[in-house]
């Protein structure tokens, strides 16, 4: 699949911008701050609803939008893939405080409500069926930090790339994450006396159901996925380090490695008896302390903890595995690669390392390179690839 053509209105410093695009490498030259990585943003929104990067929808509008009436952003994407063509939009609106971009010192404290739309060839829809019309693994300066930031990174990491190959998983992600939030808010009421522990079992029976659902997939995508990157990492450290990605379940404790191929209702059982067992626990600390929220992945080089041992460059370098793992894991569920976004990460690799990717990068569908220096990239990949430069809030072909 790859992206025909990207419209952006009023959207991070675009204030409009229609950008045909082709199949193979793109790249984006430009300094730093003009926008290049905003390009790619926008095509990860359009991918998974959400920006990649952002932590509320309000950052992503432009600021010149805050002395409108109704300030709007659009992302439009024509994506092409081998069965269908897909036209998708996001929209961002909201209700404007009457602040003017003079008065205003932050737009994001002008009190506006903002508003979401979803379309897939002009027709509303919802996130869980949005997600993955367009699927995009992007790698930039912040997924270097892949191995060494929390666990709630890596577990992102696993769920965006699960949400966009199986809209089941959406589904149950979103419930299991819903109910979460209902049963976090009752052990606070029952912790001040005004709710008893008995009204826990119905919460407990909603969160085990969608979150062994959850569970079994992460664990049969990152048997998978961990897997494709060791061979990854053998090929990026020339066979001199060994790389493992480790799925730990809390519920499932040491038997996590046993329990790839359980069934959900096998989950079930291990889920419902830890929840059981914690029951005090989370009623005296108010939320729920076991279950798919808190999992995390442990990334091993040569049988060591990465996050603890490793040097930041092996940890770019295991970051780096790990996600064009997830491209080619992507591309195997899919039958069609997913739209590849390398943002400015080519400054911190070094010469073998950037050759490979490169190398990856020519047998993907299409590729979109950003960069301050084309130089960084090697002749060749400058020669095969289309390129624009990206300067004062425009994109050109140069």
């Amino acid at each position: 699949m790859f992206i025909d053509r990207l419209v952006l209105t009023n959207f991070r410093n675009f204030r409009t911008l229609d950008l045909s695009l082709t199949e193979g490498p793109t790249i984006f030259v430009g300094d730093n701050a003009q926008g290049k990585s905003n390009l790619l943003e926008a095509i990860c929104t359009l991918s998974t609803s959400r920006s990649p990067w952002a932590t509320r929808d309000i950052e992503m509008v432009s600021w010149d939008t805050f002395g409108d009436d109704i300030p709007i952003t659009r992302i439009k994407g024509e994506v092409k893939r081998d069965h269908k063509n897909v036209a998708l939009e996001v929209i961002i609106s909201g209700q404007s405080s009457g602040i003017t971009t003079s008065q205003a010192v932050e737009p994001a404290t002008n009190s506006i409500a903002m508003r979401k739309h979803l379309r897939v060839n002009s027709v509303p829809k919802r996130a869980s069926d949005f997600i993955g019309q367009e699927a995009a693994v992007v790698f930039g300066p912040r997924e270097t930090e892949l191995v060494s930031d929390t666990p709630s990174m890596r577990r992102r990491f696993i769920d965006v790339a699960l949400s966009q190959i199986d809209h089941r998983y959406t589904r149950a992600l979103q419930k299991y994450n819903k109910v979460l939030v209902q049963r976090n808010s009752l052990l606070r009421r029952i912790q001040e006396g005004m709710s008893s522990p008995d009204e826990l079992e119905f919460w407990d029976s909603s969160l085990v159901s969608s979150g062994a659902e959850v569970l079994a997939e992460r664990l049969s995508a990152m048997e998978r996925v961990s897997a494709i990157a060791a061979e990854v990492h053998h090929a990026l450290t020339g066979g001199t380090e060994h790389l493992s990605a480790c799925y730990q379940s809390n519920i499932l404790g040491k038997e996590t490695a046993s329990g790839i191929g359980l069934r959900p209702d096998e989950i079930s059982d291990f889920f419902m008896n830890g929840l059981i067992k914690a029951k005090s626990r989370d009623i005296r600390q108010g939320q729920t302390t076991v279950g798919p929220h808190r999992d995390d992945i442990l990334v091993l080089i040569d049988g060591r903890p990465a996050d603890l041992y490793a040097s930041r460059g092996q940890q770019r370098t295991a970051a780096l595995a790990l996600k064009l793992a997830e491209a080619r894991f992507m591309e195997e569920r899919l039958g069609e690669q997913p739209v590849l976004l390398l943002d400015d990460v080519f400054s911190e690799l070094d010469s073998h390392r950037r050759g490979y990717l490169m190398e990856v990068a020519r047998g993907h569908q299409q590729v979109l390179v950003t960069t301050t220096d084309l130089d960084r990239l090697g002749e060749s990949a400058i020669y095969l690839a289309a390129k624009y430069m990206v300067k004062n809030d425009a994109v050109s072909r140069i």
